[in-house]
């Protein structure tokens, strides 16, 4: 028999995940007579990350075995809250993204591409890497550019490559506000009630 078994891969559905069904190897005794097996530590689910499960089969005679397989478990990524920044030159801001656990391998690579309204900014497509024990980076952008006062709002689109374990939110809103147009101040002089005119 293999002293170790293949690595299986598993997408996380949530904080926990549970053992698929058909993950568990085939034991046989002397006979040929399938036994059963079950994991010597007894969990059946896991978090994101990397596990080393240990299998065991004991056969009517009382004979053990045992066997080693690495179970990894990715976790989901997800675009973090929507993001307002005015556009006034010199104004910084950031999005996140987030994993719900750390990665069974790293560095682990999140893809996301940026549209819809960026001039003035230095938004643009790219790349987060996640290191051992990361769950969560912060992208930087810049204002470069100011918008002229009561410019229309606009908004950028952050989305999350496929490729990896999308979680429930894949995408965020950047959303770039103009200055506010000044206050038009309105006097109307009254006298004795009536409205007077100015000269």
């Amino acid at each position: 028999q293999p002293s170790v078994l293949p690595t299986r891969e598993v997408s996380a559905a949530g904080l926990i995940t549970t053992l698929p069904a058909d993950i568990a190897p085939k034991a046989l005794d002397a006979n040929g007579v399938e036994v059963e097996v079950s994991l010597e530590s007894g969990e059946t689910q896991f978090a994101p990350g990397d596990h080393v499960l240990v299998w065991q089969a004991v056969d009517a005679a009382g004979n053990e075995s045992t066997i080693q397989q690495t179970l990894r478990i990715w976790p989901t990524v997800s675009a973090g809250p929507d993001v307002p920044v005015k556009l006034v030159a010199g104004n910084a801001s950031s999005f996140r993204i987030s994993l719900n656990g750390p990665a069974p391998v790293v560095p682990f690579t999140v893809n996301y591409t940026v549209t819809g309204a960026t001039t003035g900014t230095n938004l643009a497509s790219g790349s987060v890497q996640f290191a051992a024990g990361e769950t969560s980076k912060d992208v930087p952008f810049a204002v470069s550019t100011t918008a002229a006062a009561g410019a229309s709002e606009q908004d950028a689109t952050v989305t999350i490559n496929d490729g990896v374990n999308l979680g429930v939110r894949s995408m965020l809103t950047i959303r770039l506000l103009a200055k506010s147009l000044p206050p038009v101040v309105t006097v109307t002089p009254t006298q004795g009630g009536q409205q007077v005119p100015i000269f």
